[in-house]
């Protein structure tokens, strides 16, 4: 097993034992715990740590679902999901997601290294320039 599946495996052990440390269910200070965890165990850079935060949440977030993202008709500009139960097939282009990531509810969750630098905190940040 390579270091970074270990890590995404830590990861995911960490989100599961404190999630319900968060009453309101506060994602994002969850992860951003879970980034500083990594760091701190791992001496991994932040910007890594919050790749394998957000990949970790994700997995954590859709345990249980029978819809998968297709990863070989998956494109960098095209994203096929798939519903095997169904057998229907759906494509999110990167329009397509820029357009539902701007609505309310998820404009509000923005990645923690761009929330802070949106924030106007960069030097406290700098670690996390992707």
């Amino acid at each position: 097993m390579q270091a970074k599946e270990k890590l995404c495996k830590v990861a995911l052990a960490f989100l599961i034992k404190h999630q319900a440390e968060h009453l309101s269910r506060d994602r994002r200070f969850l992860v951003k715990r879970c980034i500083e965890h990594l760091i701190d165990i791992a001496q991994v850079s932040a910007c890594t740590a919050e790749d394998i935060a957000l990949q970790a949440i994700g997995e954590l977030e859709s345990c249980g679902r029978r819809e998968y993202i297709d990863l070989v008709r998956t494109t960098s500009y095209a994203v096929f999901v798939y519903d095997p139960l169904t057998g229907r097939k759906r494509v999110f282009t990167v329009a397509d997601l820029m357009k539902l990531v701007r609505t309310p509810a998820l404009a509000s969750q923005p990645v923690p290294s761009s929330r802070e630098r949106l924030a106007g905190q960069f030097e406290q940040v700098k670690s996390f320039v992707c």
